[in-house]
């Protein structure tokens, strides 16, 4: 393996030389790639976007406890005088005499008229369920938020993914390399063997057909790095071609000795469940908001009314009321009854929901402990497998250039390594992603 990245960063420095722009890729950390796709993924902007019009909306409901100012204006021309007629003695008696005296008229200004209205309204009946609206309305912007969390998570849990997946990708190249290294030197030993007739031709041909195997593993590990590549460029919200190199980042592997503890902060913690608990909340919310609807609305007014040219010629042009405005609908056949209890339903639903909801998430801790478990182990299988594997390949490597053992031998031994060596890094690579999962199943960090 040591020579291996010798030859690796030789080539390395070679490419730098002919081509500057293979060095001036960025090395991208795994907390610089969480943290940029965090703050560039276009999901997480719309997320962002509708946590502001939460709380817009709530900003717009307390607005409601507030009194209102209405105005109202209109100017023209009649089309028809506006006349009203007293009859005689319509008014009582004066003097002994009727007034007035004889029928008369009235008669309206002619040409323009003005009419202006200013109201005044403040809520008096409806503010316990404007209060509850706006309780309503903060319910969602908890619920935005979570669900905006549960984007933020997710968007982590998957840049970690493609992250150790680079990773996993560039050391099987690494390790594919040292392989076709190793197969073209004993394909220049079995030539060798051929030229002094101590091997056959077939022998030859079984090892350039092996060399010829290993360049396509390469070139389909090279093939799936760079489509990681381009996978995390669009979690991070850039240009696909961007170039950049990975580091190892250090392992945090979440404890999980008490597995009560992992559920009771999972409970506490995953975001679609606060989610679910919003909704809860909401729906509670609107239940009793609809339970006070059907009653009479009183308001205290302010009222002030201006007629201006075209008015009654002996007529007050302006009129002013401070009092109490009633509003009610007493017959609505039953409509808000069934709207009560639809909106009761609704929160009986929401809370089935979180109940399984919260059944769910400890059986994803569970099931996450358990891969965790059973993949760590699987390290520890795959590690001893591959020590093995090494140790027998480097034996039948010295047999063979000691004609102890046939070729056959020893391309199996190498095809057992080469297994064993590929298993292991899968086996890494299943470890880390079943952290990641369980540390998502928890529901992250706050």
């Amino acid at each position: 393996m040591h020579r291996a990245l010798v030859r690796f960063r030789f080539l390395l420095a070679a490419a730098c030389l002919l081509v500057p722009t293979v060095c001036s890729a960025q090395v991208l950390t795994l907390d610089d790639a969480v943290h940029m796709a965090l703050a560039n993924n276009p999901e997480l902007q719309a997320g962002t976007l509708e946590v502001r019009k939460a709380v817009d909306n709530t900003a717009a409901a307390r607005t409601g406890m507030l009194p209102v100012l209405h105005i109202a204006a209109t100017g023209g021309v009649l089309l028809d005088n506006v006349d009203v007629r007293i009859p005689r003695g319509k008014l009582g008696v004066v003097d002994g005499a009727p007034f007035p005296v004889a029928d008369s008229t009235i008669a309206s200004a002619s040409g323009g008229a003005g009419y202006v209205s200013a109201k005044v309204t403040q809520p008096i009946s409806q503010l316990p369920a404007i209060r509850l609206y706006v309780q309503l309305q903060e319910a969602g912007v908890r619920l935005a938020g979570e669900q905006l969390r549960a984007k933020r998570l997710g968007v982590t849990r998957d840049v970690k993914r493609v992250y150790y997946a680079i990773l996993e990708a560039r050391d099987g190249i690494e390790a594919a390399n040292e392989r076709l290294t190793y197969d073209q030197e004993l394909e220049r030993t079995v030539t060798d063997f051929v030229a002094h007739e101590t091997a056959l031709q077939a022998d030859l041909l079984d090892v350039k057909a092996q060399t010829a195997a290993e360049q396509l593993r390469l070139t389909e590990l090279q093939d799936s790095l760079a489509d990681e590549h381009e996978q995390m460029n669009v979690l991070l919200g850039r240009d696909v071609d961007t170039a950049f190199d990975v580091s190892e980042p250090v392992d945090n592997p979440v404890v999980h000795d008490d597995r009560s503890t992992l559920r009771h902060r999972a409970l506490d913690h995953r975001p679609d469940l606060r989610a679910a608990a919003a909704q809860v909340q909401q729906a509670n919310l609107g239940s009793r908001i609809k339970s006070q609807v059907g009653g009479p609305a009183v308001n205290l007014v302010l009222d002030y009314n201006h007629i201006g040219a075209g008015g009654l010629h002996g007529f007050p042009s302006n009129l002013s009321i401070l009092g109490l405005e009633l509003d009610w609908t007493p017959v609505d056949w039953g409509r808000a009854r069934h709207e009560a209890r639809a909106e009761l339903d609704e929160f009986h639903a929401a809370q089935s929901v979180l109940a399984d909801a919260q059944s769910k998430a400890i059986v994803d801790v569970d099931r996450a402990v358990r891969a965790v478990d059973e993949a760590s182990a699987r390290v520890g299988v795959a590690k001893a497998a591959n020590d093995a594997a090494t140790e027998r390949l480097r034996e039948m490597t010295n047999r063979y250039q000691a004609r102890a053992v046939l070729l056959k031998d020893l391309l199996l031994a190498e095809s057992a390594a080469s297994d064993a060596s590929e298993k292991l890094s899968q086996a890494r690579l299943a470890l880390r992603i079943a952290n990641v999962d369980l540390d998502a199943a928890l529901g992250g960090d706050e």
